[in-house]
């Protein structure tokens, strides 16, 4: 019993104290700061909260993205940047997308930090509609919490920036401590996140949303917060009743950010097209990740020709290598890690792309000797990198360890060669003379 009177008191803050903690609201403030926003206060008896609602024009450009064109999105790359997520009912077809982010009293996912303000950005056919609600004092917490779920529609595919690991948790926290239910069945959840990473792996300092907008989408703020200043505007807000300029910052910041949603993920989409196409684009990414992608999602082709656009990259090199490998292509395999082994630099990729010549010539082409030449190479380069770099002994133990069997074993088919005659197998072009 004792923990429930705990468990209680932690879900509801007594009225006295709440008085206390809001200050005495300036009603009329609230009600301009409605009209700035060109929305209104919605009422359900001492309960309220703002809402604003706006529809957004088909050609309104974000940047340099037109916003419209999410009508025209493909399922296929939305598949490459998405390859986990389940769509059994079709929802990324019917593009219904629901972009949201909140703004919170705190950084942290835990129990005591609250949202105070959503945006919902709906595309629907033919309109694309923006929503806000901000809770207006703490009481009105329960009532805030069904209006945002009353446009969270279970049909909607939601997209996110980081909303998987903060926005979406801290919103299902607060519907459980209100004894609320989120409806969380099955959503379809796309967090633009994590593509932007592998889209853009080592262009950029950072993947925060404000970095992002300002590299990819040629986007730059006019009016704005930053965002570890918004939970103490809200705490400010809560202890004084005034809403001013502060507070309305706030508000366009949350729709900016839903903006740039919208934007990014057409971007995404126009970046995976351009690099299943046949080349010649004028966007930027990681040549690498975006076959990885590709490859992952099934389209074998358009991965290889995104690493054979890149000649001089000793890691696509390396990577069609391993296509032309487990396509039994042999030739063509060597051809693509002779190149790259002679352009790395770390004794790692080195060692790896050895071994992988070794093991074409022992167990494809039966070429013993060259398997055994291109192994001693590796080992003697491992070796000196032990006594330049004697921190890294340690590192390189199992490799020297790995290739002395390989060495030991090549050795051994040599010698059994000799005894029983000319060695077998199919005569082989060496390539250990590129090995520096």
């Amino acid at each position: 019993m004792k923990r429930l009177e705990i468990f209680d008191r932690t879900r509801s803050t007594p009225p006295r104290e709440r008085t206390r903690r809001e200050g005495r609201r300036d009603d009329a403030s609230l009600m301009s700061l409605a009209g700035r926003l060109e929305g209104r206060v919605v009422k359900e008896g001492p309960l309220s909260l703002i809402e604003v609602e706006h529809t957004i024009g088909k050609d309104h450009m974000h940047g340099n993205v037109r916003l419209g064109d999410i009508e025209g999105v493909e399922k296929t790359p939305l598949a490459v940047l998405f390859p986990s997520v389940s769509d059994p009912e079709g929802l990324l077809h019917q593009k219904r997308f629901l972009f949201f982010d909140i703004e919170t009293t705190g950084l942290s996912t835990g129990a005591g930090t609250k949202f105070f303000l959503i945006g919902m950005l709906k595309v629907a056919p033919g309109e694309i509609r923006l929503l806000q609600y901000f809770l207006t004092n703490l009481r009105s917490e329960p009532f805030f919490l069904r209006r945002v779920k009353e446009k969270l529609g279970g049909d909607d595919v939601l997209a996110s920036y980081n909303g998987k690991s903060f926005d979406y948790n801290v919103m299902r926290n607060r519907y459980i401590l209100n004894g609320l239910d989120l409806d969380e069945k099955q959503r379809v959840h796309l967090d633009l996140l994590y593509p932007s990473r592998r889209l853009w792996k080592g262009f950029y300092p950072d993947f925060t949303l404000g970095t992002v907008e300002r590299a990819v989408l040629g986007f730059r703020r006019g009016i704005d917060i930053p965002g570890e200043r918004i939970p103490d505007v809200y705490s400010s807000y809560l202890r004084e009743g005034h809403a001013g300029d502060d507070l309305y910052t706030v508000f366009i910041h949350n729709k900016n950010d839903l903006l740039s949603l919208l934007a990014l993920l057409l971007r995404q989409v126009d970046t995976v097209h351009e690099g299943m196409g046949p080349g010649g684009g004028s966007l930027a990414f990681n040549h690498i990740t975006l076959s990885d992608m590709l490859f992952r999602s099934g389209f074998v082709e358009e991965a290889r020709r995104v690493l054979v656009s890149r000649p001089d990259d000793a890691e696509a090199a390396k990577r069609l290598g391993l296509f032309y490998k487990r396509e039994r292509s042999y030739s063509n395999a060597l051809d693509h890690f002779s190149r790259a082994v002679r352009k790395v630099k770390a004794v790692g990729d080195y060692v790896f792309l050895c071994t992988e010549i070794a093991k074409i010539y022992e167990h494809a082409l039966k070429d013993y000797k060259a398997a055994l030449s291109i192994a001693v190479k590796a080992q003697e380069r491992l070796l000196r990198s032990g006594v330049f770099y004697p921190d890294k002994r340690g590192a390189v133990c199992s490799d020297i360890l790995a290739l002395e069997k390989r060495i030991r074993r090549l050795e051994k088919k040599i010698e059994k060669n000799k005894t029983g005659g000319e060695q077998g197998g199919v005569p082989s072009r060496r390539i250990d003379s590129h090995l520096q």
